[in-house]
């Protein structure tokens, strides 16, 4: 993001970004990952209605958790399958 705004105003030099991960970034990453997509999933389930295949029609508790949880932890469910997957 800095990188393009200083090309943006007009700069003319070489210009060094440095960008700092933490150790957890990965993980946060994927986190906002999840939970953009588990909006995306949510908020395009009803405009899918016209498709030729089937159409998954989500409960409002999975709904709800798609926007709370994400993608990735609503599938998930209390039986461990994440821990099971790993």
């Amino acid at each position: 993001m800095a990188q393009a705004r200083c090309h943006r105003f007009g700069q003319s030099k070489a210009v060094k970004v440095y960008r700092l991960i933490t150790r957890n970034y990965g993980r946060e990453m994927l986190h906002k990952a999840s939970l953009k997509l588990g909006l995306d999933r949510a908020v395009l389930q009803s405009m899918s209605g016209n498709n030729n295949g089937p159409v998954q029609q989500f409960s409002k508790k999975e709904i709800e958790d798609l926007l709370r949880k994400g993608a990735y932890a609503a599938i998930m469910d209390e039986n461990d399958e994440g821990n099971r997957f790993c």
